[in-house]
This record gives structure tokens, C-alpha cells and sequence, in this order.
């Protein structure tokens, strides 16, 4: 046995003689049996492996085929007959030279050596298992695609590589014994690592890395975004039991993780955007449209990991709609706009030619902001088919702007309406062509475009302004008085008019030490002092009110005087040219008549 099993552990009862063979004829010989367990070893197989029983038990389990071979002895001056029998499990494939009984399951070689010439013959015996658990019969790579939109500022693209089954030619080299095994499955891998066969490196770099750069191309295609993935292994697989050898198959799958944050598209535009809608009060239809993508080279199953108020994770099916919504979204009825008119009275300018000849003519200077503060107002601009929105609040404006649905040219246009609309406003309110007074804020539009980015709390709390500022000079009568100083102006009026839709607040914003008479006809004008002694007129109209504001203002001494000290320095310049050129026409008459110079009526 040592010489047939070496280095094997191997048990040898005592043998027995059979006793029919002592009742044979005499010409018959005697038969002894003797039964023996045999462990084979690493050794006998001519390799290194560390766990050859669980190696070889696996390899069966995967419908593999096992090799033996034999150098079946018999002492000279003896005939022996080896049976060789297989547990229920297992079945023979081959057996060359031997007796095959009926069973399938035991082989017989008889080796014969009376004159002691027979040193040894070769066998082989090649087996399998008669049900093994799995025969993987082709290559099954499958992908989990996970679009990661619980962060709602960026879309995380996890695919997870699952391998349930592999070429087994790809990641290792078999041993000469092992056969009829192409295919592995997950847990073969695993065994395979447990022997030494592979490892781990090479798995990532066989397996998964070499397809890293397909799979970026092929989601760069579906994704119209560039993907660069990082990659990780996923071995989270008990590393006492990561398989089992009475049960090879291909769960848990061997997998990795490519992941990426990406710039993703949703009904053509921007994840970001596109929740933003849904958390403005927009509803979504999505469908096979909505998120494209093409084939990736493998089976795949797509997921959407949604925030939790929207569904959280959800496995999308192409074939069916999806609704999303947010119940807790604002809600509209109808538009929400607010204008504010703020007038301040910048300074006064005397009319010195017109006071000059006879006319008394102040010129009033008004610097005005007009604000149109958007809280909710129909779309402008065009949005995806799949949305549904009837009113866009202000952070969804900002949230647009900021990700490119509302384009230059859609701004552009809705200030040069807005534009025509503030000439025409003012111009009422002036009573007076003032289109050429009135500029548009760029500044104070990209202020208004800041908010605090938070797509979950998409409001109106802070609107949205676009704005205008003009400085408008206007003309008014006065009464004049010396003793003391003072000019009042003449009735001034201000048409104040509301507009249909949205609500419209006048600002009228008095200097302090100026003084102030006003009367509106229908009462609405509030009185306020402020506390740096400026005084304010404000009133609040909507729909078709409107009011004429009459006032007159009283301007104290020193701003009198220093409106006058122009007029009163021109004066005084020109009594100064008559008063020298009188005095040097006196002196010229009193020379002597010698020094006088010129005709009689030159003196």
C-alpha cells in the first residue's frame, strides 16, 4: 500500500480469508481480502494545494471531472484484485483497463504477478458527481445600477458587477488532474482563492478592471456625461465559511463596485433641476424616455435610490410609468407678485433762466427703484414634457437659472418686457414720457439670484427681484419769500395706480427738514417719520385702484439760500461789470481834454 499510496494516510485491517475459496477445488487458489481507507494527499496529486479534499469535493460539486492514478502492485508469486468503490455521490467516468460492475459506482483491476516479472501496472480512474449542485455552462456577469439621488445636489452612479459565473481559463490554471470544467461559479472563485489557485488582485484586475473602461464608455453613451469610476471589491463574504463545499453554487455572487459621482439627466435636464421641480410643487410622469440607457454589454437591473419622502429605493421598470410628487410641496392658486415703487426726492435745482425772465421754475429730482418681486409666477420658459407645474416660485426661478433652463435669451426677454412695462408705469405715475430715464439692475439681479441651495425647502420666502432704477427730473412751479428765505412749491401730483395681478407699494421717501402737504383722493396714502428724520409716504394698491397724490413741499432757509446763491452770485457779478464800466467812463470824462481820446460821443 506504501507503494501505491505514498505519502498517504491510509488504515489496512486484517486480512481475511474467504471462506468459500477453502471449500473450492484444490486446483482453485485461496482468497484473502483485505479493505483499506485512503487519504490522498496534496502529494499523491502532484501538487501543493493546501486543502486537496475540499479542493477535490468542490471541483466535483461543479460538475468538474477528477483524475486518479494508480501504479497498482502485486508481490511476486501473488495475483491481486484492487476494487476500488465510490461513495452514492459519485459515479465513474472512465476506468481504463478495469471491470466497470453495474452499479457505476466500483471498478475492478486485477494485477497479476506469479512468476514475479510485474512491477507495477499504470491505472487511471476518472469520476464525477452523478447530481451535482451546480454546472455553470456559460459566462453570467450581471450588473446592479444603482442612480443614487438621496443627496439631490449630486447623482452618485454605483454599479455593482455581480459574477455569478466565470471562464475559468480567464483566472487561473487548472491542475493536470481536474477535467470537464470550464465554467466556475461564484463560489468556485472563492475556492479557488482559498487554494492558491488565484487571488484577489488578480480577480480585480482579470475580471473588473479589464472591463472598467467598456463600461465607462458605454455609460458615457446612455449618460451623455463623462464617468471616470473608482472601483472597489466587495468581500464581505464570511472568511471562516465563504463557501460550501457540499454546495457549490453561485450565491452570494463575487462583485465589485464601480462608483462616480456624475452630472446626470433626468427628462433632459439636470437631476438637480429636476427635483427641484418636484420639490417646488411640480409632478413628474416618468417614463421609458425619462432615463435612457442603452446596452451596456451585460444584463443589468436598474435602481433609483430616492430620497424616502419620494419612495426611497425603487427598481425601475421601463415598460411602466412612474409618478413622482412631494406632499408636503407648496401649492399655488394663482400668481404672487409684489412691485415696489420707492421714490426718494435726491435734490432740487433752480431754473435760473427761466427765473431770469420771469418765470419761477424748480427742477425736483426723484430717484427711483422699482422692484418687481416674483413669489410665484406661470413659467416663461420651457420645461420638460414630463413635468407638470402651473406656478414657479422663486427658489425654482433661482434653482433654473443656476443649471441653465432658463437660458440668457428667456431672461433677456422677460426683462425687456418688464422694461416696457416700468416705462409705461412710470410714465403714468410722472404723468410724463420717461423712457429714456429708466436702466435695469444687472447688479441687483445677480444679488437676488443668491438663496441657500437647499432643493428639500423650495420656496418664496425670499423673492425673486428683477429690478430698474431711474433718476427723474421734474418740474414745478414755487412761491417765493425773502423774509425769511423759503420756497413752497406749487400742487404736485403723483399718479398712483395698482396693477391687475399683483400687488403695487409707493414709496415716497421726504429728506428731513423738508416739509410736506399731501392729500390723496381716496385716502390711502400712510404717513410715516422715520428715524433718521426722513418722512415717508407709502401706500398699497392692487387690481384697478389707484389715487392721485397731491403735494406741496416747503424747502427750509439754507437750502433756499443755497439754491439762490447762484442766481444771487450772477447778479452780483453783473451789478459789479455795470458798476466798473460806469466808473471808467466817469474817469475817461474827467481827463484833460488833451488826453481824451476818441469822438465826442466815444466820451
Amino acid at each position: 500500500m506504501n507503494r501505491i499510496f505514498h505519502d498517504c494516510d491510509f488504515s489496512v485491517c486484517r486480512p481475511r480469508v474467504e471462506r468459500d475459496s477453502l471449500f473450492d477445488s484444490p486446483s482453485n487458489p485461496v482468497v484473502f481480502k483485505a479493505t483499506s481507507n485512503v487519504t490522498l494527499t496534496s502529494d499523491f496529486f502532484g501538487t501543493n494545494l493546501p486543502n486537496i479534499s475540499d479542493f477535490i469535493n468542490g471541483i466535483l460539486d461543479m460538475g468538474g471531472r477528477v483524475t486518479y492514478n494508480f501504479n497498482l502492485y502485486a508481490e511476486p508469486g501473488w495475483n491481486v484484485t484492487f476494487y476500488v468503490e465510490l461513495n452514492q455521490k459519485m459515479e465513474i467516468v472512465e476506468a481504463n483497463a478495469g471491470i466497470v460492475l453495474p452499479s457505476g459506482r466500483e471498478v475492478v483491476w486485477e494485477i497479476k504477478n506469479w512468476n514475479g516479472e510485474n512491477e507495477g501496472e499504470e491505472r487511471e480512474l476518472k469520476i464525477k458527481y452523478e447530481n451535482p449542485t451546480t454546472i455553470a455552462k456559460q459566462k453570467d456577469v450581471r450588473l446592479d445600477i444603482y442612480l443614487d439621488f438621496s443627496n439631490l445636489d449630486t447623482t452618485i452612479l454605483n454599479c455593482s458587477m455581480n459574477v455569478f459565473s466565470y471562464p475559468v481559463s480567464e483566472i487561473a490554471i487548472l491542475p493536470p488532474f481536474i477535467s470537464g470544467l470550464y465554467f466556475i461559479p461564484a463560489d468556485g472563485i472563492r475556492l479557488f482563492v482559498e487554494e492558491g489557485l488565484t487571488d484577489w488582485d488578480k480577480i480585480k484586475e482579470k475580471i473588473f478592471l479589464s472591463e472598467k473602461q467598456k463600461l465607462e464608455e458605454k455609460f458615457n453613451q446612455s449618460f451623455h456625461t463623462a464617468v471616470n469610476f473608482d472601483f472597489k471589491m466587495n468581500l464581505s463574504i464570511d472568511s471562516q465559511k465563504p463557501y460550501n463545499i457540499t454546495h457549490m453554487d453561485s450565491f452570494p455572487p463575487v462583485s465589485g463596485t464601480f462608483s462616480d459621482d456624475i452630472y446626470f439627466h433626468i427628462c433632459n435636464i439636470s437631476s438637480r433641476a429636476f427635483f427641484g421641480f418636484i420639490y417646488a410643487g411640480g409632478r413628474a410622469e416618468l417614463n421609458s424616455s425619462a432615463i435612457s440607457i442603452k446596452e451596456i454589454g451585460y444584463p443589468f437591473s436598474l435602481y433609483l435610490i430616492l430620497p424616502q419622502e419620494l419612495g426611497g429605493k425603487l427598481k425601475w421598470n421601463s415598460s411602466s410609468n412612474l409618478t413622482l410628487e412631494y406632499g408636503h410641496a407648496p401649492s399655488y392658486r394663482r400668481e404672487r407678485i409684489e412691485v415696489v415703487v420707492e421714490m426718494s426726492i435726491g435734490g432740487f435745482d433752480l431754473d435760473t433762466l427761466a427765473f431770469l425772465s420771469g418765470g419761477k421754475s424748480l427742477i425736483e429730482t426723484f430717484n427711483v427703484k422699482y422692484s418687481e418681486k416674483l413669489y410665484a409666477v406661470k413659467p416663461f420658459f420651457s420645461i420638460p414634457k414630463c413635468i407638470s407645474i402651473s406656478y414657479i416660485n422663486s427658489d425654482l426661478l433661482r434653482l433654473c437659472l443656476e443649471e441653465g433652463i432658463i437660458t440668457k435669451e428667456n431672461l433677456d426677454t422677460l426683462v425687456a418686457g418688464r422694461k416696457k412695462e416700468v416705462d409705461k408705469e412710470l410714465s403714468s405715475v410722472f404723468m410724463m414720457p420717461i423712457g429714456g430715464y429708466i436702466n435695469f439692475d444687472k447688479g441687483g439681479l445677480e444679488k437676488s439670484r443668491e438663496w441657500d441651495g437647499n432643493i428639500k425647502e423650495m420656496d418664496d420666502g425670499k423673492p425673486f427681484v428683477i429690478p430698474f432704477y431711474a433718476r427723474i427730473p421734474l418740474r414745478a412751479g414755487f412761491d417765493l419769500s425773502l423774509l425769511p428765505p423759503s420756497i413752497e412749491t406749487k400742487n404736485q401730483t403723483l399718479v398712483l395706480k395698482g396693477l391687475p395681478g399683483k400687488e403695487v407699494i409707493y414709496r415716497i421717501i421726504i429728506p428731513k427738514d423738508i416739509e410736506i402737504e399731501f392729500n390723496d383722493t381716496i385716502g390711502a396714502v400712510e404717513f410715516h417719520k422715520l428715524d433718521d428724520g426722513r418722512k415717508l409716504l407709502e401706500v398699497h394698491l392692487n387690481g384697478s385702484s389707484q389715487t392721485s397724490l397731491c403735494y406741496s413741499i416747503k424747502l427750509p432757509p439754507l437750502l433756499v439760500v443755497s439754491l439762490l446763491l447762484p442766481l444771487i452770485m450772477v447778479i452780483a457779478l453783473i451789478v459789479v461789470i455795470v458798476c466798473i464800466v460806469a466808473y471808467i467812463r466817469k474817469r475817461r470824462r474827467e481827463l484833460p481834454r488833451e488826453f481824451q481820446t476818441g469822438s465826442e460821443e466815444e466820451r
